[in-house]
């Protein structure tokens, strides 16, 4: 039986940016080397992430919500990687709940960094 892990969290970017994140994010999903059952449930995936449609004041935030296979973590935090590595400025949280495990890992997004605490 596969074990699951609760992702839920957000980007915070400019309005101009919202179109290459989301780009950015879909190139890699539709060109990561899955196998046929890993493809079928990265489509699933993808679709965790919602963009605004409307933009108003000065930020903008791109939201991420889904419970996923636990081995999808991996490329989870590949794709975010990738995000970071564009020549923009975006900040970020995203916490990870390991049901099985009982525990939760946060990820905080600042100054191109990638910042690991567990609960």
């Amino acid at each position: 039986m596969a074990s699951y892990v609760s992702i839920k969290g957000w980007i915070e970017c400019s309005d101009d940016d919202i179109k290459i994140i989301q780009e950015n994010i879909n190139n890699f999903w539709n060109n990561c080397p899955f196998n046929i059952e890993e493809k079928e449930s990265a489509k699933i995936y993808k679709s965790g992430w919602v963009f605004p449609t409307n933009s108003f004041n000065w930020s903008s935030y791109i939201f991420f919500g889904a419970c996923v296979k636990s081995y999808f973590i991996i490329y989870f935090e590949k794709c975010i990687k990738t995000i970071m590595e564009l020549d923009i400025e975006i900040s970020g949280f995203f916490e990870l709940d390991y049901y099985e495990d009982n525990y939760k890992v946060n990820w905080k997004i600042n100054n191109g960094n990638l910042i690991q605490t567990t609960n």
